[in-house]
C-alpha cells in the first residue's frame, strides 16, 4: 500500500527521497570526521603527561584558596606506577614588569583591536618608553625540566643552584608554531 501512495505524487516522492539520500550522506560525513579526530593525538600536544591532578578549581580557570595538599600528592605517588612526576607551581599574585610599548603593542595586538589597545595603553603606567605590563611567575620541580621544548638557548642554567636565570614561557598554536616572533 505504501508503494502505491509513492506513485500517487511524483513531485513529493522525488523531494522526499532526495531529503532521505542528503540527510544520510550528511550523516555519514560526519560520522567520518568525527571517527578521524584523535583525542590522543590533540591532548599530547597540550601536555607532556598521563594524566594531570588538580583541584577543580584549576580546571575550571576560577582563581582560588584550594591547593592540593602534600599529603594528597603523596597519596597519589603511593597509588600509582612509579614514573616521571613533579609539581608546577604558579605565583598566585599579580606580578608586573616594565617593557617597551611596541613590545606590549605586539603582545596584545592578537587579542585586541587597534581602539581597543589604544584605550589599553592609554590606562597603563609609563616610564619613559617603558609600559607596565603583567606577567606570571610559575616554577617547576628538576624533574619536569626535560619535558620542556627550549626554543632558543640553554636551559641548564636554571638548574644551577644560586643562579638567577630566568626562562621565558611562550603559547604555541595548535600546529606548534610560535605566533609572533
Amino acid at each position: 500500500m505504501a508503494f502505491a501512495n509513492l506513485g500517487r505524487n511524483k513531485k513529493k516522492t522525488v523531494l522526499v527521497v532526495v531529503s532521505l539520500a542528503l540527510s544520510v550522506t550528511l550523516f555519514n560525513a560526519l560520522c567520518a570526521f568525527v571517527g578521524g579526530f584523535s583525542m590522543e593525538k590533540y591532548v599530547s600536544a597540550m601536555t607532556c603527561a598521563d594524566f594531570i591532578v588538580s583541584t577543580p578549581d584549576y580546571f575550571r580557570y576560577n582563581p582560588a584558596d584550594e591547593f592540593i595538599t602534600p599529603e594528597q600528592i603523596e597519596e597519589i605517588a603511593a597509588n600509582t606506577k612509579a614514573s616521571l612526576s613533579g609539581t608546577g607551581y604558579a605565583v598566585r599574585k599579580p606580578a608586573y614588569l616594565w617593557m617597551t610599548e611596541n613590545a606590549l603593542r605586539q603582545d596584545y595586538a592578537k587579542y585586541e583591536s587597534a581602539e581597543q589597545l589604544d584605550s589599553h595603553m592609554s590606562r597603563l603606567e609609563h616610564r619613559g618608553n617603558m609600559v607596565m605590563g603583567d606577567t606570571r611567575i610559575e616554577a617547576l620541580d628538576n624533574s619536569l625540566f626535560d619535558k620542556l621544548q627550549v626554543f632558543d638557548g640553554d636551559i641548564s642554567p636554571m638548574l644551577e643552584p644560586d643562579n638567577n636565570a630566568i626562562a621565558i614561557a611562550v603559547s604555541l598554536d595548535d600546529y606548534g608554531n610560535l605566533p609572533n616572533l
